[in-house]
């Protein structure tokens, strides 16, 4: 039997006090709100309406402990500029992120070797890192 399909999967969530904070959606969201600071392109790029992305960036202000998003009068409408508190939130999910990533590549190598066809004990294997 041939198990080459077999593997392992994840995703990163920051949560705070229990509520998702941050997951792969609202960090998109806040990645591109760096390079065009209009929601309505952002709104598009994602393809999610501007209200569900206005209440995205409302939900994570409202949960973290400190802004992530704040709001200004521009010439173009109104701008969303990330915070500090945001960059940091940003940093931490891209290296965590990463860091999911390596551990997937590893475990994804050590699943698929544990169930090789050539394998000298079928019966046991050892995803230990």
């Amino acid at each position: 039997m041939r198990h080459s399909l077999m593997s392992l999967s994840g995703n990163i969530n920051i949560s705070y006090n229990g509520d998702v904070l941050v997951g792969e959606l609202q960090y998109r969201l806040l990645n591109l709100l760096l390079t065009d600071n209009l929601l309505e392109t952002v709104a598009l790029e994602l393809k999610i309406s501007y209200p569900k992305a206005l209440e995205m960036m409302k939900e994570m202000n409202r949960i973290a402990p400190a802004k992530v998003v704040e709001f200004r009068a521009g010439r173009a409408g109104k701008e969303f500029i990330i915070s500090d508190y945001g960059m940091k939130l940003m940093n931490a999910f891209a290296q965590k992120e990463f860091e999911l990533y390596i551990f997937l590549q590893k475990s994804n190598t050590q699943l698929g070797m544990a169930f090789e066809e050539n394998s000298v004990n079928k019966n046991t294997y050892d995803l230990a890192m």
